[in-house]
């Protein structure tokens, strides 16, 4: 008896493991459609160095060519495929610059459309999974993180990783939608 209630035990462990990353595996598909997908999100960037917190509101235009358009507290990148081109409110400033094809400038949230072509995921608990980047080509994404899912809405919730400069980065996913055809006028 005590075998059988241990096999069922390791049962319900490894299914609600499958079934949650299932649910992951389901948003990354659902983000890897053709079209064009959206997010609101809060974006935390904490400095140990400066002792810190900064913070900023965001949004974010994504569509499944690599076009964007991500507006981050003040500031605006757009990337058309061919130039970037950032706005920076504070200094009034408009940088367009040729695009660099594998990281154009502020492209900070755009590959999560594509997470199993650049990470190798593994499920540390329920709806938390960290990525490890297995693309060397994509250096300039984070190297690793943390991602937390809602499987209930079906949608990323967060986003959870160091930054070259060893800061903590946190995007928290406030809304997230999907269109098949993309807005151009966005």
């Amino acid at each position: 008896m005590k075998y059988v209630v241990t096999i069922c035990m390791a049962f319900q462990l490894l299914a609600s493991g499958v079934f949650a990353g299932d649910s992951f595996d389901a948003i990354k598909e659902r983000l890897a459609r053709d079209g064009c997908h959206g997010f609101e999100f809060l974006s935390l960037i904490e400095s140990e160095v400066f002792d810190q917190v900064d913070s900023a509101d965001g949004a974010a235009y994504i569509s499944s060519d690599g076009k964007y358009h991500i507006v981050a507290g003040e500031d605006i990148y757009l990337y058309d495929l061919i130039s970037t081109y950032s706005y920076s409110e504070s200094s009034g400033q408009v940088i367009v610059e040729k695009a660099d094809s594998a990281a154009p400038a502020g492209d900070g949230l755009s590959f999560v459309l594509n997470l199993d072509r650049y990470y190798e995921t593994s499920h540390l608990v329920k709806n938390q999974y960290r990525l490890i980047r297995t693309d060397s080509s994509a250096s300039e994404y984070p190297d690793s993180m943390i991602v937390t899912i809602d499987a209930t809405e079906m949608m990323l919730n967060q986003l959870e990783y160091y930054d070259v400069n060893e800061e903590l980065n946190l995007i928290i996913i406030l809304e997230q939608e999907y269109e098949g055809d993309c807005d151009t006028s966005r």
